[in-house]
């Protein structure tokens, strides 16, 4: 800790550097877990969204926001889904300019394979207790309340 000495709120500077292990950790752990299935967690993230969506269906535009990822990555991702039969495209009834991502049947059933697996691993977090883990989550929501 004498390396961040110098620095206006220390505490902060190691919070965000255990934070930005713990994300390559975790996302290690579960890629790893995933990797049978050819999907990754950033994949796994958006099936998983439109999953537990009403209608299975969100514009890309909202899609985007919610993983927070940048409007070409989620195209990307997007485009990688589609191709394996995932999810479609459709048209934004309400925005003649917008498209939907919807998940199909083969979607929805890729994500409920997947989901048993991240759950053998307990989600990459293992480690902690139910306890800590809730912990983890209510402080971490703090920076990214939804």
């Amino acid at each position: 800790m004498t390396h961040y000495a110098k620095v206006r709120r220390p505490a902060h500077v190691v919070a965000a550097s255990a934070v930005f292990r713990a994300d390559k950790i975790v996302t290690a752990k579960m890629a790893a877990a995933l990797e049978g299935l050819e999907l990754t967690p950033d994949r796994y993230e958006i099936l998983g969204l439109l999953a537990n969506t009403p209608g299975g269906r969100l514009s890309l535009k909202d899609l985007g926001q919610a993983v927070l990822s940048h409007p070409a990555t989620t195209t990307y991702t997007v485009d990688v889904l589609e191709k394996r039969g995932l999810l479609k495209r459709r048209p934004d009834p309400k925005d003649r300019r917008g498209v939907l991502a919807q998940i199909t049947p083969a979607g929805r059933e890729l994500i409920k394979r997947a989901t048993k697996m991240l759950e053998l691993i307990d989600w990459g977090m293992g480690e902690l207790s139910d306890e800590d883990a809730a912990t983890v989550a209510r402080v971490l929501s703090q920076l990214h309340p939804t």
